[in-house]
């Protein structure tokens, strides 16, 4: 994704970046007023460490920022 987003700020063209990375890039404008593609986020680790402090630790980090920064990973 960083190789798409310093071609598109090099100006060689169009891309479709996160909006999480392209809104925050002033050099850039959104050519669409919506969000045109999602991705989901899966966290994937081994079944037998579901229970284990770091990974419930480590899930709940990442719900934590994904929360804080909704508005922004979403682009709305």
């Amino acid at each position: 994704m960083t190789d798409v987003f310093g071609a598109a700020l090099s100006g060689i063209g169009l891309a479709v970046l996160p909006c999480l990375l392209g809104d925050a890039e002033p050099a850039l404008t959104r050519l669409t007023p919506h969000v045109i593609a999602t991705q989901s986020l899966s966290l994937v680790y081994p079944r037998e460490f579901r229970n284990a402090e770091s990974v419930r630790a480590a899930i709940g980090f990442v719900r934590t920022v994904v929360r804080q920064h909704a508005v922004r990973i979403g682009g709305v």
